[in-house]
């Protein structure tokens, strides 16, 4: 059995944007938010309806990006961003829709 990654391109080098995703079949709602105070970014998953699944967490570089949440809401897979260049860097303001590959990982 082989494993299966969707790559998901970020639409926007804005500091504030959202993109709705389909995953294993379901539409997730994705924002993500440049805070300059901390200079990091930070996202949401969300339903259609805008309910939110997942508040605002770091986005952080080779990390299951919601690792932290056990609910049957979410995507079952794995949620990762990836520095391209290999050196494993968080994105910077404007990384996201460049640098960076979001990427989401089936469950087996």
């Amino acid at each position: 059995m082989s494993t299966v990654v969707q790559k998901i391109r970020m639409v926007s080098d804005t500091s504030t944007f959202t993109q709705n995703v389909v995953l294993d079949g379901v539409e997730y709602v994705f924002s993500f938010r440049w805070n300059g105070r901390v200079s990091r970014w930070f996202f949401s998953v969300g339903s259609p309806d805008g309910t939110v699944l997942a508040g605002w967490q770091k986005v952080v570089a080779d990390v299951p990006l919601l690792q932290r949440y056990a609910t049957g809401d979410l995507p079952p897979g794995d949620l990762w961003i990836y520095d391209l260049e290999g050196n494993g860097t968080d994105p910077g303001l404007r990384d996201l829709a460049g640098r960076m590959l979001l990427v989401y990982v089936e469950a087996a």
